[in-house]
């Protein structure tokens, strides 16, 4: 039985080594290469965009000037430079009524002789000459006349000096340094202004061709009335202005102001006051 299952082994053995003698090998087909498939990139995450606080860098520090800044300081207040004024003696000669007039023939009329303002006033030659040699020293002389509202027609002449010197009338004098003036000068100039306490108020002031300039005679007649005040130089109005602001004073005169301090020479002649 052993024998018959080794031939039969055998056999089957013999068979299989026959065939494959007999047949042609098989062409090895080379294996198909795949190309190595790239690996998927993931996407890497889109983080937001992060905004970054802006930095602040502290603005430098100055050095200090060596000079400080000067401090702001408010102009000061103008005040007004008070007029130096000289009054001579005042002659009382009682509350004569108007007209009054006076041709300076008499030395004895009444008007004060002296000094002042670095000049003199005074009688002369059948008139009243007025000689002023200091500035911002108005050189005034009045009569004794009880009236508030008057008209005041005078003769002046200049007869040396410089041109820009003022000279004329006062109306509402009261005390040293309280009166009105109305005024004319050499440079063909005339002025109205109010003085109180010695501090001046300009009421009108011009030129006009009426005046005679320079060393010249010129015939001034003054209204004070009221509240009104004009100035008349060789029969033209030259100029009016309103000034209620001193309402008091009685005495009449007349003046001389030099600006330059060069002696200005003038005299007065056929003074004559009215009612307006």
């Amino acid at each position: 039985m052993k024998n018959t299952s080794r031939l039969f082994f055998l056999g089957l053995l013999l068979a299989l080594t026959l065939m494959l003698m007999g047949c042609a090998a098989p062409t090895a087909v080379p294996p198909t290469e795949v190309a190595p498939v790239a690996p998927t990139l993931t996407p890497v995450p889109t983080f937001p965009t992060r905004t970054l606080e802006p930095t602040w860098t502290d603005s430098p520090t100055l050095r200090p000037s060596s000079t400080p800044f000067p401090t702001n300081t408010p102009a000061p207040s103008l005040t007004p430079r008070p007029t130096l004024t000289f009054t001579p003696a005042i002659i009382g000669v009682g509350e004569d009524e108007l007209p009054y007039r006076d041709d300076f023939s008499d030395i004895n009329s009444g008007w004060p002789d002296g000094a002042a303002c670095e000049g003199t006033y005074g009688y002369e030659g059948d008139a009243y000459r007025m000689v002023n040699g200091l500035p911002d020293c108005p050189l005034c002389v009045s009569r004794y006349r009880t009236h508030y509202n008057a008209v005041i027609d005078v003769t002046v002449t200049k007869h040396s000096g410089a041109n820009d010197a003022f000279f004329g009338v006062t109306c509402r004098k009261a005390g040293e340094a309280n009166y009105f003036a109305l005024m004319i000068n050499g440079d063909r100039e005339y002025i109205i202004k109010r003085v109180v306490g010695g501090f001046e108020t300009v009421d009108a002031i011009g030129t006009s061709n009426a005046i005679r300039g320079n060393n010249a005679s010129n015939r001034l007649v003054a209204t004070c009335n009221e509240s009104v005040f004009t100035l008349e130089v060789n029969g033209v109005e030259v100029a009016s202005a309103v000034d209620p602001y001193l309402a008091y004073g009685f005495l009449l005169g007349l003046i001389v102001q030099t600006q330059q301090g060069i002696p200005v020479d003038v005299s007065f002649d056929n003074f004559d006051a009215y009612a307006p």
